[in-house]
């Protein structure tokens, strides 16, 4: 169900009131009638109605119009009903216009005749104000044009200036590198109005690079960079030259460089390479063959010359333990070695892996290596004259220079490789090498009379053999970190060439350890859990030997040393 609510809203005005309030010239005057006033003169009954009260400008004016109406009616005829608004119109007097605000109510306003008057005085100040401005506006032109072809006279002593020490001066859009303007030293050069900036940078990707990170707008309004563009030669020919171009963002426009607060204005300075560059690149490329001078000394001299001399030493020696074919044929492959993979980091220092492979190393290998080096400790430790070969060699101070007997071992390993598992190396000895240099430096600098370690362990999730070689602290310990280009600097590129990782050199509480992690491939898809193991050791074919002890009095069987947690553990 649903209610309705109504309301009448009524306003009472007091339209006497509201025509003593109407304002000169205009009277007003409001008219009672008895009745609606009568179609065919309602201007009559209006005029009839007046009181005597009334202004009498308003009642001649109603009367006069009631007359013209009642002329008009006669001939038109009456109306059909009587309109809300009446006017009329009374020649002399003005125009008449009657409201009905009520259903016999009139108000009548009288608009009377006046005549206009010129206001003089505002009509001199404005026109005093007008010829001022125009005035004004004259003046500043007249400035402005001073101000331009001043302007324009210095830019052309300067456009003179520029074209006397031909330096190419052009405008460029950045946002589609097109030249808006150029000079006639541009001009010389081969930039006209509509080629493209980069179209002439060289196409070499490091200075397209570099051009392009130029162009990335910052807040700097100037700046100034270089690089190679191809220009046009004297002989008209394209040449490639090193140009710095100053760079400077328009401000305001410049009519007569067609340039606007859109472009940027360019001044190119061409250098010459022999003249200009040298001076700036000459400390550069001395300081550039000193560090090489040093690198090349570093990679050398770390631990070359000193195997030579003990080299030539053994080969001239008729006796002893410096005579040892075990001990030339070490030294003539390790020297081989050395040299053959410093050559190589010299040419690859600053070369970005992977680089390709050159030899891949097995388990036997591995294995025939460390045997051969515990072999050479030894006979440098147990040897009769043992004492002037460690000498010779620089083994003198550290673990062989003291020995708890002659059978014990020189340094202890614990490998668990597969031999299954291979690794791959960019440069044939890499491997040798790098391990050599590792327990060489575990024996050099090692507690007298102690034993490092090697530990080789195949992680067989992540596919790496993890690698670490542990010696004891001398009591004293040294600085191990060298020149920039000495021995753990060369291990460093080495492992970073050959992509190893985590080469870590740590100083213990009591121990120094070095630690890597080599990928490894399998060569044979890996056999069941459940498959019987085809070695003695539980592994299919590889080095798994518990801390095996490895010298030369360690007997050897089926190409294994056993030892301690051999094939019999």
């Amino acid at each position: 169900e649903h209610g309705l609510i109504g309301a009448d809203l009524a306003f009472d005005i007091d339209w006497e009131a509201f025509a003593r309030r109407i304002d000169p010239p205009m009277v007003a005057g409001v008219v009672h009638l008895s009745e609606p006033p009568s179609r065919s003169r309602p201007w009559a009954d209006l005029a009839s109605a007046f009181s005597k009260g009334r202004p009498a400008a308003l009642h001649s004016a109603v009367t006069a119009v009631a007359a013209l109406a009642a002329q008009r009616s006669g001939e038109e005829g009456a109306a059909e009903s009587v309109p809300y608004v009446l006017h009329g119109v009374v020649e002399g007097q003005g125009a008449v216009a009657a409201f009905q605000v009520a259903a016999t109510t009139w108000l009548v306003v009288l608009f009377p005749k006046t005549q206009s008057h010129l206001p003089l005085i505002p009509v001199l100040l404005s026109a005093v104000m007008l010829v001022a401005l125009l005035w004004g506006f004259e003046l500043n032109r007249r400035r402005a044009e001073r101000a331009q072809e001043k302007a324009e006279a210095a830019f052309q002593e300067k456009q003179n200036l520029l074209s006397t020490m031909q330096v190419p001066l052009v405008v460029v859009d950045p946002n589609t590198d097109e030249v808006v303007f150029g000079n006639q030293a541009a001009e010389k050069l081969g930039v006209r109005a509509g080629a493209r900036i980069g179209d002439m940078v060289s196409p070499d990707p490091k200075a397209r690079d570099h051009y392009e990170r130029m162009q990335v707008a910052k807040p700097e309004p100037r700046r100034a960079y270089g690089v190679p563009v191809r220009v046009r030669g004297e002989d008209g020919r394209e040449e490639e030259r090193y140009a710095i171009v100053r760079s400077v963002a328009v401000t305001a426009p410049i009519e007569a460089l067609h340039a606007d607060e859109r472009h940027r204005l360019g001044i190119l300075f061409l250098v010459e390479p022999e003249a200009d560059l040298a001076l700036l690149t000459e400390e550069l490329a001395d300081e550039t063959r000193q560090d090489e001078r040093r690198k090349l000394a570093g990679l050398l001299s770390h631990g070359v010359d000193t195997l030579i001399r003990v080299l030539a030493f053994s080969l001239r020696a008729r006796g002893g333990a410096a005579s040892s074919p075990e001990l030339v044929s070490w030294l003539a492959e390790y020297v081989d070695r050395r040299l053959r993979t410093t050559a190589w980091l010299l040419d690859h220092w600053e070369a970005e892996p992977p680089l390709p492979p050159d030899s891949s190393i097995e388990a036997p290998q591995a294995r025939a290596t460390l045997e051969r080096l515990a072999g050479v400790f030894a006979l440098a430790a147990n040897a009769p004259d043992a004492a002037d070969l460690r000498a010779r060699l620089h083994w003198d101070n550290g673990v062989l220079s003291e020995r708890p007997s002659h059978q014990a071992p020189v340094f202890a390993t614990e490998i668990d490789w597969p031999e299954d598992y291979w690794l791959s190396c960019p440069v044939r000895g890499g491997f040798g090498f790098f391990l050599g240099e590792v327990l060489i430096n575990a024996i050099r600098h090692g507690r007298p009379g102690s034993t490092p370690e090697l530990r080789i362990t195949l992680d067989r999730v992540r596919r790496e053999l993890r690698c670490e070689v542990e010696n004891e602290l001398q009591a004293e310990p040294h600085e191990r970190e060298g020149e920039t280009y000495g021995g753990i600097s060369i291990l460093r590129q080495l492992a970073r060439l050959f992509e190893w990782q985590d080469l870590r050199f740590e100083k213990r509480e009591r121990t120094y350890a070095v630690s890597w992690r080599v990928p490894v491939s399998a060569s044979l898809p890996q056999p069941p859990l459940s498959q019987p193991s085809t070695h003695p050791t539980g592994e299919r074919g590889g080095l798994n030997n518990k801390f095996c002890c490895l010298s030369p009095s360690s007997p050897r069987k089926g190409g294994r040393r056993a030892g301690r947690g051999g094939s019999g553990r």
